[in-house]
């Protein structure tokens, strides 16, 4: 039973840790690409 349980959160340990990387990498990107100057901020 305990072994379960331990699986359980090691699995959803490995998914949060997924998901906070993919997020981490996706605001990264999105980031980046706000970089360069962009037109519908000022003129929309």
């Amino acid at each position: 039973m305990r072994n379960a349980v331990l699986r359980n959160a090691v699995l959803r340990n490995a998914v949060l840790r997924n998901a906070v990387l993919r997020n981490a990498v996706l605001r990264n990107a999105v980031s980046h690409k706000a970089l360069p100057p962009v037109p519908y901020r000022d003129g929309s």
